[in-house]
């Protein structure tokens, strides 16, 4: 395992809580989690589902992950944070608009809306601010069952099928000392 984002605080015990970790890249977790991804992504092709089942009876086990987690988030009344807007709106013919919040230590200081076209400026918007605990323990349920996913940079730059990909409807995105959450669409 590796640390992917460690929050910017003084404070051992807060920098080790809410450290997030994730697989070392090219180990051995890295090439099964490719493996299903390619299994997962594939599975949905006409032409090797037949093949597999000729081979024996199979299941869509991502769409049965996707009830299960579906189902597990709201037994236990998980709700995406409502202090935090993960859409995107605009386009046909003007930019793209989304939101981004500043981190500053252990918090969530403002928040701006961000073009797609970087002939536009960004935005202050009003935000009262949230401490990023706050925020890692309402998300961590659905963060740790892949309804959020998770973007890091590197693993784009290496073409790298996450374990949950078209599973999560959230993606987490952390550059420099910038969130932002994405709704993504199944």
């Amino acid at each position: 395992m590796e640390s992917k984002f460690i929050p910017d605080v003084k404070e051992e015990e807060i920098k080790r809580n809410y450290t997030l970790w994730g697989h070392k890249e090219k180990g051995f977790a890295d090439l099964l989690y490719k493996l299903n991804g390619i299994i997962w992504e594939n599975f949905g092709r006409e032409e090797f589902r037949n093949v597999c089942e000729l081979i024996a009876v199979v299941r869509d086990l991502k769409q049965e992950y996707l009830e299960k987690i579906d189902e597990k988030l709201f037994r236990i009344g998980w709700k995406f944070p409502d202090y935090i807007n993960p859409h995107e709106w605009g386009g046909s013919g003007r930019p793209y608009w989304h939101r981004e919040y500043e981190i500053d230590g252990i918090w969530l200081d403002k928040c701006y809306e961000v073009p797609s076209w970087s002939s536009y400026s960004e935005r202050e918007v009003e935000f009262e601010g949230k401490s990023l605990i706050e925020l890692f323990n309402d998300i961590s349920p659905a963060l740790f069952l892949g309804y959020i996913g998770y973007y890091d940079k590197k693993y784009v730059e290496y073409k790298w099928p996450p374990l949950f990909r078209g599973v999560y409807n959230y993606t987490l995105i952390i550059r420099d000392n910038r969130l932002r959450i994405r709704r993504e669409e199944r």
